[in-house]
């Protein structure tokens, strides 16, 4: 075990005596679940009976989205599922849309007294971290578990990439704890190429396969019937410092002949009310906006509509003919363009998209995304016969790049019963 590694784990123990006070910080930012939090420690309130568990850790949202398609592959033939992330959203969106016999908990802090506690009550028969959840503790201490692992859609970024090569022989270490690990695009399989790894496979990236977002159909024809004939312009999974940004387009695309509808759905729907405040700098008047989260809808008179709520975006996405990606003002490198793609929708990013490459990459060789360098290009969004072949260039583009579930679970499949 590199010297490096040891370090980190040494400090891991040092710490926690000091995770009680940092866990009710989480708690204080809603960033933790005060009723589970000592899942975080470790600790589950399920005393798990099953000895052929597949464990999926999946950090987030995106993540915890793309293994829907496998988890209910799996489900179907009785697999018993556990579900390990660290955000709220991603539990709300498990209760949601997955079958109902998958068990999530959050995962523990990364330290061996809490990971050794999480294994030894649900002892995985595998695990499958899903993008770039490389965790020294939690791979170490579930190598230790004798639990097969996989590394499934790994993505290694320039950024993290520069990190890591850094200490050469800590991830050459950790990437060898991996049975398998799976590259979902080129330049990650190069990279971990480059960074040691001597089991990489390259499939595509699982998230083509994600289901088209939900929808309620009653739901859908309500938004229909108020938006009307107004025409929308909508901004999705916005961040802070970019609907500032989406206020001024809105300004020089509107016109009293147009009736346009603003639509922003904010990445942190708890962002609503503060993106309420920023669009009164921008002329919006009080009566002009209405808020998703309050149940409301829009108004012949509204501007603006602040979709602050979880789990709905399919029945914008079934309405808007283009979409405006996050992310990508600011440089949190943009968000899955193929779940709008999938909805006959034009996308539009700004310039920070990097840990979407491959996918931005396709969209614009397809003639389905357009990116705005500097700023939004108004001209663009006028050209309504443009943006209406772009969006059925991005359906085009989003079917026909599928099939990396299947691939996954034979790897599963084939692990599990070489650990048999």
């Amino acid at each position: 075990m590199p010297f490096s590694v040891k370090i980190y784990r040494f400090i891991s123990i040092l710490i926690v005596p000091f995770t009680n006070f940092f866990l009710f910080l989480r708690v204080l930012r809603n960033k933790d679940d005060k009723s589970r939090k000592k899942e975080r420690f470790g600790i589950s309130k399920i005393q798990n009976n099953n000895n052929d568990i597949i464990w999926f850790h999946a950090a987030s949202v995106g993540e915890t989205l793309s293994i829907l398609p496998i988890v209910k592959i799996l489900s179907e033939n009785q697999s018993n599922i556990l579900i390990t992330t660290v955000t709220q959203t991603s539990s709300s969106i498990i209760s949601k849309r997955f079958p109902k016999s998958v068990v999530h908990q959050y995962v523990p802090f990364d330290s061996p007294l809490y990971i050794k506690r999480f294994l030894s009550n649900w002892n995985p028969k595998i695990a499958i971290f899903i993008e770039s959840e490389i965790w020294p503790n939690l791979i170490i201490e579930t190598k230790k578990n004798k639990t097969a692992i996989i590394l499934a859609n790994a993505r290694i970024t320039k950024k993290s990439f520069g990190g890591w090569s850094r200490f050469p022989a800590s991830i050459k270490y950790l990437l060898s704890l991996f049975d398998t690990t799976i590259a979902q695009d080129r330049k990650t399989l190069e990279r971990l190429i480059e960074l040691g790894s001597e089991k990489v496979k390259f499939f595509g990236n699982l998230k083509h396969d994600s289901e088209k977002l939900p929808f309620d159909s009653n739901k859908l024809k309500s938004l229909r019937e108020s938006v009307g004939n107004k025409d929308i312009l909508l901004a999705s999974s916005t961040h802070k410092g970019e609907e500032e940004i989406i206020f001024s387009a809105y300004k020089e695309l509107n016109n009293p002949e147009r009736d346009l509808l603003l639509v922003i759905a904010p990445r942190h729907p708890e962002r609503g009310k503060e993106i309420g405040k920023i669009a009164d700098n921008f002329g919006f008047d009080e009566s002009d906006i209405v808020f998703r989260s309050e149940g409301k809808l829009p108004k012949d008179n509204s501007k603006l509509y602040i979709y602050d709520t979880i789990g709905e975006l399919g029945e914008i996405y079934e309405i808007s003919e283009y979409v405006i990606m996050g992310g990508s003002f600011v440089t949190k490198g943009g968000h899955n363009p193929i779940e709008p793609a999938k909805f006959r929708t034009a996308i539009f990013s700004g310039p920070h998209y990097f840990n979407f490459e491959s996918e931005y990459e396709g969209l614009i060789e397809s003639k389905a995304a357009k990116i705005f360098k500097d700023k939004i290009d108004i001209n663009i969004l006028k050209d309504k016969s443009e943006i209406h072949n772009m969006a059925l260039n991005a359906e085009n583009y989003s079917i026909s790049s599928g099939g990396v579930s299947d691939l996954i679970i034979k790897e599963i499949k084939m692990l599990m019963k070489k650990n048999a």
